[in-house]
């Protein structure tokens, strides 16, 4: 489609736009990319900001049937429209099976169990949303630069750089025009130890703008830089780690530019250099590697969960320089494929003072290298951070008579306020803080946030929906087995009594009721569903106790040898599915009717977790006979006479001799809690090899769950990480 420009600007000499140096592509390159942001606005009227970068891979040493893979970021923000920021990120096909062959036969760098999550999903379903791949074909030519993909348009003419796109806020065409200014080949400081001289850098940082929309014609400014070379930006080529980056592009009022460059490493966060460039208002340019870049305020995305620095100081002292970057809005994340997920890549503004000067101006910032999941643990740490607020905020750790009211009521005569401070909530928090990962409201979040509807709002209702009634087990649990230890320290009815456990425990299964009473955007069908989702979660877990209590009641050679002959595995799996699995469950069917999701999607997504919970179960106990650190006394389920999955699997693979003094241990309180009985079962257990198959079979279990669950969850981050979280627990039973 041909430019629909205003007028011919050759015919307005206030207008005339002088010829832009060629910005051909360099085919030998690995990564090359055009990046154009700026800002436009019809006579008199609303500025709106844009920004893409057309990125083109070489792909000659991995594919040889193509010669470029292609990718394009567009964003548009809009302050007359809600949301105000709209993203478009496409990627050819041939980058896609690229980064399937790599996450096939590479270590990313990431997180281990994302980088399967993420490979599995991109073989099975595609990218995560909303990225897409854009089986269009790409038209690219690389002298001059003409790109044309399904209504995507980057082309370099004899008047400027042209670009055109579909208007992400409206109906039709965006066709802007932008022509020469002065330019500069931007290079790091030789004193740092920046990577960023590992790629040609050339940059335009002020060229006028002319164009059209459907609304009209418009006129604006525009940056322009192109970037060629190897992958320096993105991997330290002698740590061989994964780099990130702190980019500011700064227009200011009184003719100047600015460009702030600061390397990291991405794990560390480590510094490895800065450079910034500034260039007057009479084009003399400067440059020092004296300049430092400071966090002033962050934003987490609720689509990644990534932590974006979006208020910085940048402060140049050689210069005399001091700026403060402020977001015209803090959601500005931009979707990327792959490892990175997403870029913050946001218009803003800076104020501060140059030579003693008040200065202010326009700038964008680009923060890359946020967004890597490098650590499961450390991005649904974030998560659990979420979870721990809401569950003070329903149960403090200091009652006052607000807190008492909201439970109780309107006192008749006077409160005892104290009394709840110690008879609930000094316990109960002792025992949450002891570590935990908090799996079961992470599970649960995530899922929501998989179902399409944001967690934030409902992080308060499945925290306490399931953390707080998993509280109230493992106190009522330790109770009736006479447990000793819980999360490496001592049981709760051991620190406080059992009077105060119980009491705390039985308390936990019903505070859960105030917030689901209480949450402003349920209706009262949903409400109803949870409340029975609830109470269900109850009576089932109550059951799979009262299996376990009686078979332990019950513990004797005689009776040991009938459930090895009727199917104990099986029985052992339901008890399981009742007991631990229950809660998973339930909060699956939560999220479920949070999302309205409809029968089939509730009831898939409720089978697989209940499997999960399963299989975690499994694998728990598995890890109670491993050696090295754990939180429980190693082999307590033996002490305690609990004869476990790996346990019964264990009595079946032994020979006669073994298994009959296995058998022995097991049913003999004597010998199982003596030391040098427990150490020998854990031995025999060991001898008959189950451990390993028991973990897998667990494993097994989920693989085969999630093939069935996943069609019907659309891909996204949250999937991802998800199912990262599946992967993870049942390869090593984090916390319980």
């Amino acid at each position: 489609m041909a430019l629909a420009m205003p007028a011919d600007p050759s015919t307005d000499e206030s207008r005339v736009l002088s010829v832009l140096p060629a910005e051909d592509a360099h085919d030998t390159a690995a990564v090359e990319w055009w990046f154009l942001q700026g800002w436009f606005a019809p006579p008199g009227g609303r500025r709106r900001e844009f920004m893409t970068s057309f990125f083109r891979l070489n792909l000659r040493d991995h594919d040889p049937g193509e010669a470029n893979g292609f990718e394009v970021l567009l964003a548009l923000y809009d302050p007359g429209h809600s949301p105000a920021h709209r993203t478009q990120t496409w990627i050819s096909p041939p980058v896609l099976r690229q980064a399937i062959e790599k996450l096939h036969t590479h270590n990313a760098r990431i997180d281990p169990f994302v980088q399967r999550a993420l490979l599995q999903e991109l073989v099975d379903h595609g990218p995560p949303r909303p990225v897409v791949v854009n089986r269009a074909a790409v038209s690219f030519r690389p002298a001059p630069l003409d790109v044309a993909w399904d209504g995507y348009r980057l082309a370099q003419r004899a008047d400027g750089m042209h670009l055109e796109f579909r208007d992400l806020h409206g109906e039709g065409t965006i066709a802007l025009v932008a022509g020469a200014g002065p330019g500069l080949d931007v290079v790091s400081n030789p004193a740092t130890a920046s990577p960023a001289g590992g790629m040609a850098y050339r940059t335009y940082p002020r060229l006028p703008v002319l164009g059209r929309t459907a609304d009209g014609p418009v006129a604006g400014e525009a940056w322009l830089d192109h970037q060629w070379g190897d992958f320096d930006w993105f991997r330290d080529p002698v740590g061989d780690q994964i780099l990130g980056w702190d980019w500011f592009g700064i227009n200011l009022d009184h003719g100047s530019d600015v460009i702030v460059l600061r390397h990291f490493h991405a794990r560390s966060r480590q510094a490895l250099g800065a450079t910034i460039h500034w260039r007057d208002a009479a084009g003399v340019v400067r440059s020092t590697g004296a300049v430092t870049v400071d966090p002033r305020r962050h934003w987490e995305s609720p689509a990644t969960h990534a932590v974006y620095p979006v208020g910085c100081r940048i402060d140049a002292p050689e210069f005399d320089l001091v700026l403060d970057f402020e977001p015209l809005a803090d959601d500005q994340e931009v979707p990327s494929f792959g490892t990175p997920r997403a870029v913050w890549e946001g218009a803003g503004t800076v104020t501060g003072r140059l030579a003693g000067q008040a200065v202010r101006g326009r700038a964008r910032g680009e923060f890359h290298g946020y967004a890597f999941v490098l650590d499961h643990g450390e991005v649904v740490g974030r998560l659990t951070r979420n979870v721990d607020r809401s569950l003070e905020d329903l149960l403090p750790r200091r009652f006052d008579q607000a807190a008492v009211e909201r439970f109780v009521g309107p006192a008749r005569g006077t409160h005892e306020i104290d009394a709840y401070t110690a008879g609930l909530a000094v316990p109960v928090w002792d025992l949450i803080d002891r570590s935990g990962k908090r799996w079961r409201p992470l599970f649960g979040l995530l899922l929501l946030e998989s179902l399409g509807v944001p967690s934030a709002p409902y992080a308060g209702l499945i925290a306490c929906m399931t953390e707080m009634v998993h509280t109230a087990t493992l106190i009522v649990d330790d109770i009736e087995d006479d447990s000793l230890l819980r999360r490496g320290a001592e049981c709760l009815h051991l620190r406080y009594g059992v009077d105060v456990a119980l009491n705390a425990g039985n308390a936990l299964y019903f505070l859960p009721s105030v917030v689901l009473f209480e949450h402003p955007l349920l209706d009262p069908d949903q409400r109803w569903q949870l409340l029975r989702i609830k109470e269900r979660m109850f009576i089932e877990g109550h059951c799979g106790q009262a299996t376990d209590i009686h078979w332990s009641r019950r513990l004797t050679r005689r009776h040991l040898e009938q459930r090895l002959a009727e199917d104990y595995e099986g029985k052992l799996l339901q008890m399981y599915a009742l007991k631990t699995a229950s809660a998973a469950s339930g909060v699956a069917e939560c999220a479920a009717v949070v999302a309205r999701a409809g029968p089939a999607v509730t009831a898939a997504c409720s089978e697989f977790a209940r499997t999960l919970g399963t299989a975690f179960q499994i694998v728990d106990d598995v890890q109670n006979f491993a050696s090295g650190p754990i939180q429980k006394q190693r082999g307590e389920d033996l002490a305690a006479g609990k004869v476990t999955f790996p346990m019964a699997a264990a009595l079946r693979a032994l020979d006669p001799e073994r298994r009959s003094r296995l058998a022995e241990i097991v049913c003999s309180p004597e010998l199982r809690q003596a030391p040098d009985g427990c150490a020998e079962g854990i031995a025999l257990i060991e001898a008959a090899a189950v451990l390993e198959p028991c973990r897998r079979r667990a494993i097994t279990m989920v693989e085969e769950a999630w093939r069935q669950v996943t069609p019907l969850l659309p891909p996204s981050e949250s999937k991802i990480l998800l199912h990262a979280l599946c992967l993870k627990l049942v390869d090593l039973a984090e916390d319980v």
